[in-house]
């Protein structure tokens, strides 16, 4: 154990600066991976169980985060069988992100580390891209069925917006402010206005517009007027309130992979994100 290698009082001086790195490095990468509020809660709560994971273990140095150390905590997680697999999928996403930040902030991780976790994407359990990888796209058949069946405009939205390439992580964190309308008075379509991250952090930000199918416009149009009204100074409210949490917070990516999963069940129709996503366009 670690606490064999040092003295008590430098063991105490190692542990306190390593817990203060690891504060201060979770912190910078959960602020640069969301602007919302319930994602950095999750993310928090991901890295504090490793982190006391760590303690546990009596690991107080970077140099220690061995893939047999991060092997074990997943394992330990997994055997509590109270994590859904979307947890521990969320979880293990997490983790490798951060290891992959500390990578590049040039912390003295193994070496192994970062490449264990990069190529084993299926550990601890199956992801969402396993699960359907073998599943083909969707007919437009069956997408105009599933369309057709849907009942509340949300859920047009969500499938509108699936089938234009927005993953369930850029729907969560999607704002009324990012809706924007296309400067031509002989369209209806609208626009979305993604932020793009540099990879420097002095950069200035920059944005990217994509433009909506006609369809998915007019749907997310009446969407907005009906939940929000013309209301501007809505513009960080999401656009996918969780009922959840009281409509405060936006809809998770586990909470709209549940919601496109099911409108499938009744019809049976497979209807995962992923499927929606790489399946041909109803909507132009």
């Amino acid at each position: 154990m670690a606490t064999e290698k040092v003295a008590s009082g430098e063991f105490q001086y190692v542990h306190e600066s390593f817990d203060r790195a690891w504060t201060q490095e979770t912190a910078r990468f959960i602020e640069r991976q969301s602007d919302i509020q319930n994602t950095h809660s999750a993310y928090k709560n991901d890295l504090g169980q490793i982190k006391s994971y760590l303690d546990r273990e009596e690991i107080i140095g970077w140099e220690a985060i061995s893939k047999n150390v991060i092997a074990g905590f997943f394992e330990e997680q997994k055997r509590t069988g109270l994590l859904a697999d979307s947890t521990l999928n969320r979880r293990l996403a997490v983790v490798r992100g951060f290891v992959k930040w500390l990578a590049l902030e040039k912390y003295p991780l193994p070496s192994e580390t970062p490449d264990f976790l990069r190529v084993h994407p299926q550990f601890p359990c199956k992801t969402e891209r396993d699960r359907v990888i073998e599943k083909p796209p969707l007919s437009k058949e069956d997408l105009s069925e599933l369309y057709d069946s849907l009942k509340s405009r949300r859920d047009k939205v969500l499938f509108g917006l699936l089938q234009a390439g927005f993953s369930p992580p850029m729907i969560a964190e999607l704002t009324v402010g990012r809706i924007d309308s296309v400067p031509d008075q002989n369209t209806e379509q609208l626009m979305v206005i993604i932020p793009q991250q540099s990879k420097q952090e002095t950069s200035t930000p920059f944005f990217e517009a994509v433009l909506l199918p006609r369809q998915t416009s007019i749907d997310l149009n009446t969407y907005i007027l009906e939940a929000f009204g013309d209301k501007k100074e809505l513009g960080d409210k999401p656009v996918f309130p969780s009922p959840r949490y009281n409509f405060r917070e936006t809809l998770t990516r586990q909470g709209i992979w549940h919601i496109t999963t099911s409108w499938g069940k009744k019809i049976g129709i497979d209807s995962r994100p992923r499927q929606l996503m790489e399946s041909p366009r109803l909507h132009v």
